[in-house]
């Protein structure tokens, strides 16, 4: 309608930017998920934001093309970077819009190290077409709980890591099964024990649609062998309406400062 030109359209929307098949388990490339949060207006105003595979952060501006086009394009890495493309949204009339869908590509290159201090793929990387898949976010209710999950009192979801210079073992040791409560919480087995031994950490914020958490790491100093190293690992990802996608970012041993920092994968999923 003429006072709400973009009704079809309006609402928000999350979606994860995956890297390409044919680029999973390549190490010069993030491994990670990155998202977008689109919010559209009535009026056809976008706003919103995002992150990168490699944990970089954007904000999403603009207005919506008639056809449902979100074009975008952001400077990344203090101009070291960019990320370029277009969402496009698609109505569905027959679910009165609940079920609209995003797709699109958008391509990310980062050309070199953004400071001194930037430790995360300082040669660069791509350009490299993130494949965009997403849909409405809604809101769980007590008649729905995330990721359509069911709450019966015991786990009812998996929790999985990749990539990021994780050896097997540590991916065994991190991946573990855990309980979406019918409050959509994470209960997860006792951190530090037989069944949580990395000390895995994960929160839901169901007003935003994303989670947030940790891990931490301890391993002998490669100097002296006595001494131990513990890298706390911060997990970030978006939900969408049947899997959590997001990444974290590892830092080498011995985890100083300048040790180079590679994106891995993080995957939520319902079912066990």
């Amino acid at each position: 309608t003429k006072s709400k030109p973009a009704g079809a359209f309006a609402g928000n929307y999350n979606a994860t930017a995956k890297v390409p098949e044919a680029l999973e388990n390549d190490a010069s490339v993030p491994q990670g998920h990155g998202w977008t949060q689109t919010n559209v207006s009535t009026a056809g105003v976008i706003t919103g934001g995002g992150r990168t595979p490699d944990g970089g952060t954007f904000t999403l501006g603009g207005a919506l093309w008639p056809a449902g086009q979100v074009p975008i394009y952001v400077l990344l890495y203090k101009n070291k970077g960019s990320l370029h493309g277009e969402e496009l949204l698609v109505s569905d009339a027959a679910s009165t819009f609940a079920n609209n869908t995003l797709g699109g590509t958008l391509r990310l290159i980062k050309t070199g190290p953004s400071a001194t201090a930037d430790r995360t793929y300082r040669i660069g990387y791509g350009p490299v077409a993130l494949e965009l898949d997403g849909e409405k976010w809604v809101k769980p209710s007590t008649l729905r709980l995330l990721l359509g999950a069911i709450d019966a009192g015991i786990n009812n979801a998996t929790l999985d890591f990749a990539q990021g210079g994780l050896d097997a073992l540590t991916e065994d040791a991190l991946d573990q099964p855990f309980r979406i409560t019918n409050t959509h919480t994470a209960k997860l087995a006792l951190s530090g024990g037989v069944d949580n031994p990395k000390k895995v950490v994960l929160t839901f914020s169901t007003a935003t649609g994303t989670f947030t958490g940790s891990f931490k790491l301890v391993d002998p100093n490669p100097a002296n062998a006595a001494l131990k190293i513990t890298r706390t690992v911060p997990i970030n990802g978006v939900l969408r309406r049947d899997q959590g996608w997001g990444h974290f970012v590892l830092p080498e041993m011995p985890g100083t400062a300048t040790s180079p920092a590679w994106s891995g994968a993080v995957e939520i999923k319902p079912g066990l």
